[in-house]
């Protein structure tokens, strides 16, 4: 059956979902106020963030998220960190994907806009099999703001008097302000990479505790569990 077309060229909202959806880049359909993981893409995130500009827009030269998200993540491995907290630090602006980039100042200005922000993410979250509330752990904001300050003295006309945070560790990344196109292929390098360390070692930590499971089970350590 053929979904109803409205007068934008959109599909219609389907009966049992929540508000108006959105047409993602890889055309389907995302719904604000009922996020689902089933329909969060990877491909959709780095299309629509290499696509937004930092800082409004106010910038000297355009400067995306997605490369933003991208050096964030560099830099929390370069602080030692691991995979999952690095991947956290990839998809720390993932939520703008899908409602923008609101500048810091108004973002607390719109009522409900946070709690939209944070439900989002939570489903995020839910589809890389991330802990609710790992794209804010502290280090993650730590980084954004180490990132911050590179990325103000690099593309904005000027910094004087801006308040960056002083309890921030210094790093040796800078960003290479891509285009849009290049910013996309990037975010996608960084994602694949850090994805596939992140599979591999869950499988074999999964393939140790199995073995180790497995050893525990046979008769002999049984016999000796069953003696004590």
């Amino acid at each position: 059956m053929i979904e109803p077309i409205d007068r934008f060229g959109m599909r219609e909202p389907d009966k049992d979902r929540i508000g108006e959806c959105i047409q993602t880049y890889a055309g389907g359909k995302f719904y604000i106020l009922d996020p689902r993981p089933e329909e969060i893409r990877v491909n959709d995130i780095a299309a629509s963030l290499s696509k937004l500009c930092r800082f409004g827009g106010h910038c000297l030269r355009f400067y995306s998220v997605a490369e933003h998200s991208v050096l964030v993540s560099q830099i929390l491995e370069e602080w030692g960190e691991g995979p999952d907290v690095q991947f956290d630090g990839l998809m720390h602006d993932a939520t703008e994907a899908y409602v923008g980039d609101v500048p810091k100042p108004f973002k607390g200005m719109l009522i409900g806009y946070k709690d939209i922000e944070r439900r989002i993410a939570r489903v995020i979250e839910d589809k890389f099999m991330r802990p609710r509330g790992s794209f804010e752990n502290p280090v993650v904001k730590e980084a954004d703001n180490a990132a911050l300050r590179v990325e103000a003295n690099l593309v904005m006309a000027h910094v004087e008097g801006w308040n960056f945070p002083h309890d921030v560790r210094s790093t040796s990344h800078a960003p290479e302000i891509l285009d849009a196109d290049h910013a996309w292929v990037l975010f996608m390098e960084r994602y694949l990479s850090i994805d596939l360390i992140r599979y591999t070692l869950t499988h074999t930590q999964a393939a140790i505790d199995k073995v180790a499971t497995e050893r525990a089970l046979t008769p002999e350590n049984l016999s000796k569990g069953g003696s004590k």
